[in-house]
Parts: structure tokens; sequence; C-alpha cells
């Protein structure tokens, strides 16, 4: 049986209170009662205060907030003025120190403008035209020219995207031709499509020019192979499964001039397709091909000089070739870089017959594209290691063929640069080469090479 001692006999739970428990909780109860009505007394109060009576209140708080402030910025200057009078010694050292460097600053930005005008300066008056006037001939004075230009790779990698060229990527970058450089010898030269084998390179180009297995054998693969390393592109890089296909090929190439010609917006007939040359290049240059094919027919000297005395500025075992046979495509480049100089009508638009001379249907914007950088690799090897041997004007003048006896022992003029050390060497192209490095009058369209040389060639 279970006993519960706080239940009454209808098993209600009784509680029991004692007689101090209950006036404690009267009084508790009292006590609440009187702080609800203190706090309904006092919201009455609040409530019946007049409109004046809270604005004295509020002006009241805010001149307290303003004398607060105002200690605040008393103190401040009392302990600025404890600093400054107090300590005079350390006060004065920190003033000198301040002094200095304002005038140091000072200094510094004065000497800079000074220098950046006075160089403007002197630039203008170095080019201003009469600087450059003959005033015995009447004419403007002809300088020889100190070598023969050749691409700039900076400009072929801006162009295709590989390179920044706008906005502050563009504006901020700083040359690096060892990197930028290696990075054309390396598109050139070592890639290969994996699985496929390596085409023979053989040292002699005759051998290359005869026949066999020296590149890949299909029209554009090692164009592609090398500018689709440069854009990083796998989708016009050839593979092991299309490298022996010209149609896939073909059509690879072709996707890669369609992408040429886009700037903003994309192919509606090939929406995969997208832009690599940007807006801020079209701009600035214009269109891409014509853009490439107006360097293209402008390095045609560059193209003939090298072709011509390539077995004897680069070949030979103190100079550095970068088409020997450690280069993959040794053969094909060569024999590009020749198909090239035999194009060199194109510079003059003129042929023996009068026809005019025409881009070759072969000569694809592709084709060019990597025949400039195939030269610009040439002329970097030859500047950085070869001391401009390939395309450096050394020839002076010597008492047999200096056109005045002042000229003797100066270096050759553009029409003498062109005639001893450029022309292609081909017996179909003497008529055009006596034409073209003549001083008689040019054909209609001609590009002079003599200007050519004379104002570019410095950009060696």
């Amino acid at each position: 049986m279970e006993f519960k001692l706080n239940m009454d006999p209808e098993r209600r739970t009784v509680v029991h209170t004692d007689k101090g428990a209950y006036d404690r909780a009267l009084g508790l109860g009292n006590a609440a009662g009187a702080a609800a009505r203190g706090a309904y007394g006092r919201v009455q109060t609040v409530q019946g205060l007049s409109a004046g009576s809270a604005f004295d209140a509020a002006k009241a708080r805010a001149q307290e907030a303003g004398r607060n402030r105002w200690q605040d910025v008393v103190s401040f200057r009392d302990r600025w003025r404890n600093w400054l009078y107090k300590e005079p010694g350390k006060t004065n050292f920190w003033l000198l120190i301040f002094n200095i460097l304002y005038i140091a600053v000072s200094l510094t930005v004065l000497v800079l403008t000074f220098l950046v005008m006075h160089e403007h300066v002197d630039d203008f008056k170095r080019n201003e035209f009469t600087q450059h006037w003959d005033t015995d001939t009447g004419v403007v004075k002809q300088y020889a020219p100190c070598g023969m230009p050749t691409p700039d790779s900076m400009y072929l990698l801006q162009a295709i995207g590989a390179l920044p060229a706008g906005g502050w990527d563009g504006a901020s970058l700083e040359p690096n031709y060892k990197q930028w450089m290696l990075r054309v010898d390396r598109a050139l030269c070592a890639r290969i499509v994996p699985g496929k084998e390596e085409p023979a390179r053989p040292t002699d180009l005759a051998t290359c020019e005869a026949g066999g297995y020296v590149d890949y054998g299909t029209d554009h693969a090692e164009e592609l192979l090398a500018i689709g390393y440069l854009l990083d592109d796998v989708t016009i890089t050839p593979t092991l499964q299309d490298i022996d296909v010209q149609g896939d090929i073909t059509a690879k190439m072709e996707a890669f001039e369609r992408r040429t010609c886009l700037v903003k917006k994309e192919n509606p007939l090939y929406p995969d397709e997208k832009p690599y040359y940007t807006d801020q290049q079209h701009k600035a240059y214009g269109d891409m091909k014509t853009r490439v094919a107006r360097a293209y027919i402008a390095a045609m000297p560059a193209f003939s000089r090298y072709n011509k005395e390539r077995e004897t500025c680069a070949v030979p075992p103190e100079y550095k070739d970068p088409f020997d046979n450690n280069c993959k495509h040794s053969c094909h480049v060569r024999m590009e870089l020749k198909a090239t100089a035999t194009e060199q009508d194109l510079l003059y638009h003129y042929t023996a017959d009068g026809s005019g001379g025409t881009m070759p249907p072969g000569t694809t914007f592709t084709k060019q594209l990597y025949r400039l950088l195939a030269l610009s690799l040439a002329g970097y090897y030859d500047r950085l290691h070869n001391d401009g041997v390939c395309f450096r004007n050394s020839e002076v003048y010597t008492v047999a063929n200096a056109p005045a006896p002042e000229k003797v022992g100066e270096r050759i003029d553009a029409l003498h640069f062109c005639e001893v050390r450029t022309i292609y060497s081909n017996s179909t192209f003497v008529c055009i080469s006596v034409h073209f490095c003549s001083p008689r009058p040019h054909p209609p369209h001609d590009t002079s090479f003599a200007a050519f040389c004379s104002v570019f060639a410095c950009f060696l």
C-alpha cells in the first residue's frame, strides 16, 4: 500500500502554506501593483509634457554633448602645445625630417619634369623638317640605313591574343623578349603531333626540297601546330587523327581565319567560334588580315636578304641558327622562308610583263603569319647571338664604288644596300631587281625600297 501525505481524501494535492509564506506572497503582490501604478503615472506625466519642455530637454542634451566635444578639442590642443613647446628638441627633429622629405619630393618632381620636357624639345628639334633639308640640292637628306628591319614578335603575339594589348595589362606590359621569343621558338621548332613520326631534318636545304618525309606533307599542318600552341587553342591544333587528312586540316585553317575576322560578335553560322583579335587592336591598327599582309609585304627585303645570306651568316659554326637540325621542323621553316623570298615582286607591285604583283593563292593569311614569326625569330637570333651579321648594314664605300670622294669610308646608302646585299639571286628576278634598285622612276603603286630602308632600318 502506498501512503501519500500531500493528498486529501478525494486524492487532490494539498499545498500547506504557513502564515509567513502567505504574508510574503501578499507583500510581493502589493509591491508589483505599486510598481505598475508608478510606471503608469510616469507615462501619463511624460505624455503631459508640453512641446516646449521637450525642446528644452533636447537643447540641454545637445549643449552637454557640445561641451564634451569642446573639451576634447581643448584637450587635443593642449597636448599639441605641450609637445610643440615643452620639448622643442624633439619637435624640431620631426619638423626637420618632414621638411627634408618635402624638399626631396619637390626637387624630384622638378628634375623629372625638366628632363622630360627637355627630351621632348630635343626630339622636336631633331625631327624638325629643316634639319634634314639639303640646301644644296633642295631635297630631303638621305641617310644610310643601319640595317634591315625584321618583324617584332611582340606585336605579332599581341595581335593573336598571346600577349595583353589593351587596358592596364597592355599599358603595364614590360619587355621580356627572352621569354616571348622562347615561346615563338617552341611554337616553330618544338611542337609535334604525339604519335606521329617526326619529319627528317637534313642540314642541306636542297635535300629538303628534293622530297621525302621532311615535313608532315599536309598543307598548313605545321602552321596550325605553331599558331595553335601560341593561342593555346586545341580546336585548330592538328591531331593524330587528322594530320594526314588534308580536308580536316583545311577546315581547321578556315576556322582560324574566320575567327580572325571576328572582333566583337560571334559568327551566327559558327556560334562556337570566338574572336581572338581584340576591339582595341582593331581600332588602333585596323583589320587583322590587312595588317598582316602589309607587314608581310614590308618585310620582303628582309626575307630576301635572309634567304640569300643565311649560308654565311647563320649556318657556320661560329653563329647560332634557330633553324638548324635541332629544330624539329627545320626543313619546313626554311622552305617557307625561301618561298617568301620568291614573292618579293609583291613589294613594288611590278613584274617583268607589267601585270603587277599579286599574292599567290597558296600564300594564305595563316602562312603569312607563320612566315613573319619565323623571320622575327631569325632576326632575334641575329641580333642576340650573331652580332647582326645577317641584317646589319656593315658595308662601307670604297674608292672604287663611292659616288663622291667624301663618301669613302661611310656606310653605303639604301640603293647600294639593296643592290649588294638584298635582292634574291635568281635570274628570273634580274630585270626586276635592276629596275627596283635603280634611281629611275618606279611604276605606279610601287613602294620605294630605298625609302623603306632609310626610314625603317634602324628598328633592327
